[in-house]
């Protein structure tokens, strides 16, 4: 049976782009989390560097190789890339049977627990967890607008909608402890779901529950349903201390809380232009001009937050009245 790949050259050549460690965890964001993890079970020397330019960047998270960048949004996402290089492929050697098998239970990952992760995540009663994780490096207003934005995009991905909440939730719940309940009858007593070496259904799962285990959050009826399951759990802090918590495991952190030196296309800077007095008179009319623009997109979005709020609000309120 094939092994998984590993690095090709040093740690400079593969670089991870993710947001910040939180909690124990060396990022706090559970995209960045999987794409860590998934490093770092296929052996891979790499570095990471900490983003705060765009924290609520939706590309986010990213690997570098080279002069390349694989963006998680990208089609194949960072796997695929990883895969395409040379560089890492966790699911090679295995016979088409147990990719079958490994795909499969992928899907139900994202289609149950993340959605009802995501639920959980972007609920009121975990705000802090997600602007920590999304916006903490960012000024207020800013961070509370960009927040509330966020909140209703997800609520509406989820379908969320007024009336439905509460049996929408009961959905999801039902469906993440049915996700859970086969990952234990799948996994038993085994070190990794497949074999003596890890799948990328391992680096999926692990990133999920490393998340659910470390993360502050309130009222998680995930982690509750985890916690049923003494194997499931087990397995996390064993993979956990091989892996992550092993003494030299820890890449090479770059630029912690600093502009990377090499960031995806959106983030490059174009080459230096001299500074005449014209273009310096047109710089300064354009700065003028684009912070007029960004202060009324500011109090925009303020104010359209803040309606947003005041009718989720009352859709509390009247679900509460109806009760």
């Amino acid at each position: 049976m094939a092994q998984p790949s590993s690095s090709r050259g040093n740690a400079n050549d593969v670089v991870l782009l993710a947001r910040g460690p939180a909690w124990g965890l060396p990022t706090g964001c559970p995209s960045c989390l999987s794409a860590y993890i998934y490093l770092k079970l296929a052996q891979v020397d790499f570095s990471i560097c900490y983003n705060d330019v765009a924290p609520d960047a939706d590309y986010l998270p990213a690997v570098e190789y080279g002069e390349s960048v694989a963006y998680s949004n990208d089609l194949g996402g960072i796997s695929g890339f990883l895969e395409t290089q040379g560089i890492a492929n966790l699911d090679a050697g295995f016979s088409d049977s147990d990719i079958a098998f490994v795909r499969s239970f992928i899907a139900m990952i994202w289609s149950h627990l993340h959605s009802m992760l995501l639920c959980e995540l972007w609920d009121l009663d975990n705000s802090r967890v997600a602007q920590h994780i999304y916006f903490s490096s960012l000024p207020w207003p800013l961070n509370k607008i960009l927040y509330w934005k966020q909140q209703l995009n997800n609520w509406n991905y989820l379908g969320l909608k007024k009336g439905n909440i509460e049996q929408v939730n009961e959905k999801m719940e039902r469906k993440a402890t049915e996700a859970y309940a086969s990952l234990s009858t799948f996994l038993g007593d085994k070190k990794f779901f497949l074999s003596a070496r890890p799948s990328s259904l391992d680096a999926v799962f692990l990133s999920h529950a490393l998340f659910i285990m470390k993360a502050p959050l309130e009222n998680s009826h995930l982690k509750e349903e985890l916690n049923r399951h003494s194997n499931l759990v087990s397995y996390v802090e064993n993979l956990q201390r091989e892996f992550l918590d092993a003494q030299g495991s820890a890449p090479l952190a770059k630029s912690i809380y600093k502009r990377p030196k090499r960031v995806p296309a959106p983030l490059r800077h174009r080459p230096p232009v001299q500074r005449t007095e014209k273009v310096k008179n047109a710089k300064w009319r354009s700065k003028w001009f684009l912070a007029a623009q960004a202060a009324s997109v500011i109090l925009a979005l303020y104010a359209w937050g803040i309606s947003a709020i005041e009718i989720v609000e009352e859709d509390d309120e009247d679900s509460f009245d109806a009760d």
